[in-house]
């Protein structure tokens, strides 16, 4: 009997979770930061097919996520030319962020993580940002 429940508990829960939109989209369709109270599986196959429905603007780099240690950012880099996106993941790296690209990620996308103890989310995003736009030209 234990069981059965477990079993209609983990139906439901699972058959709830696919039924939203997307988890990085609230009830209006804007995209909101997820706060994770462990840690944010960024790679993982769910998190990879609701990515999908963010689609960031070209050079847009969107807060999605937030974990008890790191801060996740996503961009989809695409249009950049080969040098450019070496550029970018250089200057990153130099500034002590963690970047992820490949993976099953979609094509051109890159989960930027900046580490809590080094950064606000604001400051965070700005330094991507600038960064980004000392790449591109």
């Amino acid at each position: 009997m234990k069981h059965y429940f477990l079993i209609l508990f983990l139906v439901a829960f699972g058959t709830g979770f696919s039924q939203n939109k997307s988890i990085f989209h609230s009830e209006n369709g804007r995209i909101r930061t997820l706060i994770v109270e462990n840690y944010f599986k960024s790679l993982s196959a769910e998190t990879i097919e609701e990515i999908q429905k963010v689609k960031p603007a070209n050079g847009e780099f969107v807060h999605l996520a937030t974990d008890k240690k790191q801060y996740y950012f996503l961009s989809d880099v695409a249009q950049l030319t080969e040098a450019q996106k070496n550029n970018f993941y250089q200057k990153l790296f130099d500034n002590k962020f963690i970047f992820q690209v490949n993976h099953g990620l979609p094509n051109g996308y890159v989960w930027i993580i900046a580490e809590k103890d080094k950064f606000s989310p604001q400051d965070g995003l700005q330094r991507i940002t600038n960064l980004y736009q000392q790449s591109i030209n």
